[in-house]
């Protein structure tokens, strides 16, 4: 049976997971479609430039499946796993991440035994996603999948899975600075932007401590820190993942990216800026003393002051 190295990481929204895929993508060992799990308009602009939905690349995964009988469409390839809106608890239960892993556990094989078909679902979901990715690995020529999904639900099916071979990046952003760039890019509210940043760590948290039992699968970088010390981190990635550390960094369209993200995807041009602090100024001092009380204690143990 063959391992898949599969590179999966972590983060909340707006922390750098597109960047991070447009530089390691630029390994000849690396292959990344970026928020591989997303579901996507096929007719917004890949990183290539084209539409995903006439994208030479999307077509001809679509096109090798399809002759292997796995149903793909482009924009909804209906692999991702997780909480949705307008479930019902059983399906919020299912996907619950719990903080002690005994309770995880026994959750699992209470549905296992009298609610099959969601364990039945996961799998089906793990499966087809797997398939894809050989395919995208056979095409490319490359031995390392990258998946900046970003989703802890997948993790937890994932590493269950005896085919995969998980490594986890763990990508930290100033909670601050997460929470000014969902207000002013996405029109979030203060609560709505400070709670999701604080619910993506904390259960990216339960499920590395609960599902990876090698916690040198586990590497955990700040955002901050990659763009103050690009060459040292790059190379700490590339020696994590187990590549070498030879990496010609260039745009996306150069490297024959076909990225999956936010509008980095389009925007990337080989440099790195240094770290975005305009919430210094834009975040009032009523806005960042909410921050401190909802989520301070978690920021300042990430390094933040």
């Amino acid at each position: 049976m063959k391992k898949i190295k599969y590179v999966y990481l972590l983060s909340a929204p707006h922390s750098g997971s597109t960047l991070i895929a447009a530089l390691l993508g630029c390994h000849k060992d690396i292959s990344t479609v970026g928020e591989f799990g997303t579901d996507f308009p096929k007719y917004l602009l890949c990183s290539c430039g084209k539409e995903f939905a006439n994208c030479n690349f999307w077509r001809e995964i679509k096109e090798i499946a399809h002759k292997k009988g796995i149903n793909v469409e482009i924009g909804n390839l209906g692999i991702n796993l997780g909480l949705r809106s307008n479930v019902s608890l059983w399906y919020e239960l299912y996907f619950h991440l719990f903080p002690i892993k005994f309770i995880d556990k026994i959750r699992d094989k209470f549905f296992n035994i009298f609610l099959p078909k969601f364990h039945n679902h996961s799998t089906e979901a793990i499966e087809k996603s797997l398939k894809i990715i050989d395919i995208i690995l056979d095409k490319d020529n490359s031995r390392v999948f990258l998946d900046t999904t970003k989703n802890p639900f997948q993790v937890r099916f994932l590493s269950k899975h005896p085919r995969v071979d998980l490594k986890i990046i763990y990508l930290i952003r100033d909670g601050r600075a997460v929470t000014w760039s969902l207000i002013n890019k996405e029109k979030w509210s203060l609560k709505k932007s400070v709670d999701t940043w604080l619910w993506s760590n904390r259960n990216i948290e339960r499920v590395c401590s609960n599902y990876i039992t090698d916690k040198n699968c586990v590497l955990m970088l700040r955002l901050e820190d990659l763009c103050n010390h690009l060459e040292e981190k790059i190379t700490q990635l590339l020696d994590f993942i187990g590549v070498s550390s030879n990496i010609d960094i260039k745009s996306t369209k150069e490297s024959g990216l076909h990225i999956i993200g936010n509008s980095m995807r389009l925007k990337f041009n080989g440099k790195i800026r240094r770290p975005d602090e305009s919430w210094k100024e834009n975040l009032t001092k009523e806005q960042i003393l909410y921050f401190e009380k909802r989520a301070g204690w978690l920021n300042r143990r990430y390094g933040y002051e």
